[in-house]
């Protein structure tokens, strides 16, 4: 019952605290289903879909027009609705991969990462937001 509690008011902690996100589009995790497989590779035999994460290089404009959008929200932010919650929030980019082990397809995205220091939930809070256009 406790556990139950604690995830609800989690939720609404979290809930709050993303609010001035909330424009934005949240990103959606990449799924085996995702890659297009060459012709010759069923993707479920000898191929394994692999992902990582890292650091983009360099973003697309369209890109770096949403990235810009959403860390003007940070900062604005972090000078009213966090910063009356007396936290901040971070953001970083990320670069996801999936790639087959078999016929080497490839899929990726790009994201950001906003992450809240919260001393209510006890450990940082982090959400991603998709910078694919939509």
């Amino acid at each position: 019952m406790l556990a139950a509690y604690q995830a609800r008011l989690l939720a609404v902690v979290r809930d709050e605290l993303f609010s001035p996100f909330s424009s934005f589009r949240r990103w959606a995790k990449l799924e085996e289903h995702d890659v297009r497989h060459e012709r010759n590779c069923d993707g479920d035999g000898e191929g394994v879909v692999h992902f990582s994460t890292h650091e983009p290089g360099e973003l697309t404009p369209g890109e770096r027009s949403l990235y810009d959008q959403i860390a003007n929200t940070v900062v604005a932010a972090n000078s009213g609705l966090l910063r009356e919650h007396k936290t901040s929030a971070t953001i970083s980019l990320v670069e996801h991969v999936g790639r087959c082990s078999a016929c080497q397809a490839e899929v990726f995205g790009r994201s950001v990462n906003i992450r809240i220091e919260c001393e209510l939930a006890g450990r940082p809070l982090s959400r991603e937001y998709s910078l694919e256009e939509p």
